[in-house]
């Protein structure tokens, strides 16, 4: 049998719902004072309504009106985005898996009803692909040609050279859907990657620049993402 409670949270969630609902038809009314009151109002329904503000906001056509719910939908969320970034840097980003955890964390500034997890699988998945081509590599230069190979030749992924500093191009979620993005954005692709698959990868932070090191038991190799993988020299760095 529900208990007394039970109805009385289901009651109260439904009457949010009908009561968004009614509020998203007044959304799209031409007054400004009219809008203005509706989001004031939709404000104070809270974070839990952001999956109706979500829904609603993917069935409409009016760019301004989906700008104002995607604003709204930040606003509602970013209290419990704060609390979650500051207690993922309070444990430290002592390893690899918690920086790609706080930076998918971070691609909520772009979306904030982001599903991180697609990401993450989505990095598993490259590296099962990688997996596979790797099995017949028989040193570091061998490794690294099918390394490349892979990144820029069979999934396609390239510097962005129109609009570098667009934040598309820096948000990892992004840089993994449109195989496209800057030297840190591409490097950590290819690091976290990496990291799934054993491969000793690290970024180095260069002048106006970053490449990652690629390392062995006898050699060390430095790579440059933003450049389809070039290998570039210490002398070429300095």
């Amino acid at each position: 049998m529900e208990t007394i409670a039970r109805k009385a949270t289901r009651k109260k969630s439904d009457l949010k719902r009908s009561e968004a609902k009614a509020l998203f038809t007044l959304l799209e009314d031409p007054d400004p004072y009219i809008q203005k009151k509706v989001m004031e109002r939709l404000s104070l329904l809270g974070e839990q309504s952001v999956p109706l503000l979500d829904e609603f906001r993917e069935g409409l056509d009016d760019t301004e009106a989906r700008k104002r719910i995607s604003d709204l939908i930040h606003k509602l969320t970013f209290y419990s985005f704060e609390n979650e970034f500051l207690e993922h840097l309070e444990s430290g980003l002592d390893t690899c898996q918690k920086l790609e955890r706080i930076l998918l964390l971070l691609c909520r500034f772009d979306n904030p009803t982001l599903r991180t997890e697609l990401s993450r699988i989505q990095l598993d998945k490259m590296a099962d692909r990688l997996r596979h081509s790797l099995a017949g590599s028989d040193g570091i230069t061998s490794t690294l040609a099918l390394f490349s190979s892979y990144f820029f030749g069979q999934e396609y992924f390239r510097g962005a050279t129109d609009d570098y500093m667009h934040p598309d191009n820096s948000y990892l979620h992004k840089v993994l859907q449109r195989r496209t993005g800057i030297p840190i954005s591409l490097s950590l692709v290819m690091i976290f990657v990496a990291r799934r698959l054993g491969i000793q990868v690290h970024g180095v932070n260069m002048p106006m620049h970053f490449l990652i090191r690629y390392e062995d038991e006898d050699d060390v190799v430095l790579m440059d993402p933003y450049n389809r993988g070039r290998v570039v020299t210490e002398d070429q760095c300095r």
